[in-house]
């Protein structure tokens, strides 16, 4: 079968028809064709293959795709390209770690676990940053027996449970794990850039490596040393940059001086302040509605990053993630399937969305171009590692969760459908970003 590269870029176009009307037909993503595929390995019937549930969108979700290839685009009829991904998806080891890590975490379900996860899911220690405001005030609720019996906010009871691809199973992150992981490899610091979304990825991550320590507070970021059980070290580190953009123009968040759209904080001194080994997770993309805005911005950061001749460093893109319009209705639950997404999601619109509905081609936009960067390494000087880490798929069914949720706790902004209280879904993140980490590790 084909290689990885080949997979990835396969222009596996197709359309399914929701309804008779055109303007409900989607277009279906690389990785679908790849579930496809696999499911009429084991004999299922086509109705089921084609089923909503398993479209994961990369592409953008308004495009026309003929239902018969362009002459010289090399597209493929439907059959012929379920056929010749069918001869790779059958012959895929799971087992490997570079198979899973570009599975994982894409076809699954949220299953409520009362039992064993929804304790271990609790941060050991308060979180104070405005993202914890809600589980501070669900906590003080039920100190006074004001919850009805909820020992949990139901958000943090759900994991994830992959429903294909069984081996990719996630073991939760922990301090020992990652500083197991991070020795192996000689990682000296995990260095987190973005906007307020990645902000909330390092604190997640601070709150599961930092039991016991006081978290921070909304600010432009952090550092601090953690010591492993070995004697090993690294550092947590994160800098607010909601464009991943660098320029000497004044910045301060607390006086709301602007230097970019929002805050971009500099950051490229101090990445190289530290010449140790270091694991970059980036993210931009939500204060960015302009396509051509974003494709720049993406460009250049790893324009960027590329001269600073970092060679040994690895670089990990989390992909963005859209709200979910109305968060507030009590009584919600992860979605069952990415059909119901699809469902609530088409009766948006922009004005309530903030433009999430780009979302899907930005995702699309960075997986390709690290993948012609991957591809082209070979005709240019040797290049640092840098990857895709796509919490898109699994973080769409969260419609529960978010900062405005039922549980908002007084002064939250009502209308934020976007950010996560945390604990909660974004601790996923953590974990699938510790798994493509390890598997990098063990591949």
């Amino acid at each position: 079968g084909p290689g990885w590269g080949e997979v990835c870029l396969f222009p596996t176009w197709v359309r399914f028809a929701h309804s008779s009307d055109d303007k409900s037909r989607f277009p279906v993503g690389r990785v679908a064709m790849l579930d496809s595929a696999l499911q009429l390995s084991r004999g299922e019937e086509r109705g089921s293959v084609l089923s909503p549930d398993m479209f994961l969108p990369h592409i953008q979700p308004h495009l026309a795709i003929p239902d018969e290839p362009i002459p010289g685009s090399g597209l493929l009829q439907y059959g012929d390209q379920t056929s010749k991904i069918l001869q790779f998806a059958t012959s895929l080891d799971e087992s490997k770690p570079e198979v899973c890590r570009l599975l994982r975490g894409r076809v699954g379900t949220w299953v409520q676990d009362m039992e064993t996860y929804a304790q271990a899911a609790q941060y050991g220690t308060t979180l104070w940053h405005q993202l914890g405001k809600a589980e501070r005030f669900f906590r003080e609720k039920v100190d006074k027996g004001e919850t009805g019996g909820l020992q949990f906010r139901p958000s943090t009871t759900y994991k994830w449970t992959e429903s294909i691809y069984s081996s990719c199973n996630m073991p939760l992150v922990s301090k020992e794990g990652m500083c197991s992981v991070l020795e192996t490899m000689g990682i000296r610091r995990l260095f987190i850039l973005g906007d307020s979304l990645n902000e909330s990825l390092g604190l997640s991550l601070w709150m599961m490596l930092l039991t016991g320590e006081d978290s921070p507070r909304q600010s432009n970021g952090f550092r601090y040393a953690i010591t492993c059980e070995s004697g090993y070290e690294f550092v947590l580190q994160y800098t607010r940059n909601d464009e991943l953009l660098e320029n000497d123009q004044p910045v301060d968040m607390d006086n709301q001086v602007k230097n970019c759209k929002n805050y971009c904080y500099p950051w490229t001194a101090k990445y190289m302040r530290d010449p140790t080994r270091t694991i970059l997770i980036a993210n931009t993309g939500a204060h960015l509605k302009e396509p051509n805005t974003f494709r720049m911005a993406v460009d250049n950061f790893i324009d960027t990053f590329d001269s600073l001749d970092r060679r040994n460093d690895i670089v990990l893109f989390r992909s963005l993630v859209p709200g979910h319009k109305n968060c507030n209705r009590e009584g919600l639950a992860p979605f069952a399937n990415f059909q119901e997404y699809l469902l609530a999601a088409s009766k948006e619109t922009t004005k309530h969305t903030y433009n999430w509905s780009m979302f899907a081609s930005y995702n699309d936009y960075v997986a390709r171009t690290l993948e012609r960067r991957k591809l082209n390494e070979g005709k240019n000087k040797r290049q640092a590692r840098m990857e895709f880490v796509d919490v898109f798929p699994m973080t769409v069914l969260r419609v529960d969760g978010h900062a405005a949720d039922e549980f908002i706790a007084p002064g939250t902004k009502i209308t934020d459908c976007l950010h996560y209280s945390m604990p909660g879904p974004v601790d996923w993140w953590s974990h699938l970003t510790f798994n493509h980490i390890r598997d990098i590790q063990a591949s």
